[in-house]
């Protein structure tokens, strides 16, 4: 089942110290809303992935120079943006860690990965 695979990812993690407790527990939850979606099970580990490193990451404070804006420009435009930006809001909403603005453009081309079909 995929829930019980992405919680085996991220206790592994944990347990080697490259997630904290806060990081992977976030990770836990925001998991369940994902999975609630169609979404190839695939694309959901890597996503999760993804993520659990990025935020652990900024936690840190190791934060990544904002994307180019014309690569943003081009993510917004896709057919799927309405989904991008809801998830993103999701994200955001259950976050205890800031996320910031300079990381924001990478977390919408993963999630754009996650949402096209053709990808």
């Amino acid at each position: 089942m995929l829930i019980e695979e992405l919680n085996k990812r991220t206790d592994i993690l944990l347990d080697n110290n490259i997630l904290s407790i806060e990081v992977a527990n976030y990770i836990k939850k925001i998991s369940v809303y994902f999975i609630n979606e169609e979404f190839e099970d695939e694309k959901v580990i890597c996503f999760i992935t993804h993520l659990a490193m990025m935020m652990q990451r900024i936690k840190e404070g190791q934060i990544e120079e904002p994307m180019d804006a014309e690569f943003i420009k081009e993510i917004e435009n896709n057919k799927f943006y309405y989904k991008i930006n809801k998830y993103l809001l999701k994200i955001i909403e259950l976050s205890k860690i800031e996320i910031p603005n300079s990381e924001l453009g990478y977390l919408k081309l993963h999630l754009c990965n996650l949402v096209n079909k053709e990808v």
